[in-house]
């Protein structure tokens, strides 16, 4: 018999809001009397669920959403451990949350880590995008500057937007692109 091993704890681990689509609001009767009003997503975010990077253009947010069946050719970011948070009262039912009334919940992100890096002033980067050295930089870890667009590193991608001299996380994959001298 194989033994089962379960190593998620030593996954660099960050907050996320989820993208979970439209809200719809249902209003039911409790057993004990009364109503209450529950909202229902179109593509719920649960405990467990393997998500990716959702593009956006909103600083500071790290948005995620399902990785869906029939995806397949798309990159799998991380896995949510925790059950998601928060109470959307604001949303009209049909709507989808602004970013203040999603939920919330903790990623473990498939990544050796993450660091925070500052933008460069060539351009803003996307959540997703691959980021590292341009013809002028050598090693963006140490000068902790982000160049988005660049040719395929496979290490280093962002988690977030970010505009030109903004900060935004960078999750750490193991290996670098490297230009040629």
């Amino acid at each position: 018999m194989v033994k089962k091993y379960d190593y998620i704890d030593r996954l660099p681990k960050i907050p996320v809001k989820l993208f979970e689509g439209t809200r719809t609001e249902y209003t039911g009767q409790l057993d004990t009397g009364g109503e209450t009003t529950l909202g229902v997503y179109s593509a719920p975010v649960e405990k467990w669920d393997l998500v990716k990077i959702k593009d956006h253009t909103t600083n500071e947010l790290v948005l995620v959403e399902a990785a869906a069946a029939g995806n397949e050719g798309n990159f799998i970011h991380g896995i949510i451990i925790d059950d998601p948070i928060g109470s959307d009262t604001v949303t009209a039912t049909g709507g989808t949350p602004a970013a203040a009334q999603r939920r919330t919940a903790t990623m473990a992100v498939f990544a050796i880590g993450t660091k925070e890096m500052t933008v460069s002033a060539n351009a803003a980067i996307a959540p997703g995008d691959q980021v590292g050295a341009d013809e002028n930089e050598t090693n963006e870890i140490m000068t902790l500057t982000a160049y988005a667009s660049v040719a395929t590193n496979g290490g280093l991608y962002s988690l977030g937007y970010g505009a030109a001299g903004q900060s935004v996380p960078v999750a750490i994959n193991g290996g670098f692109y490297h230009p040629a001298d």
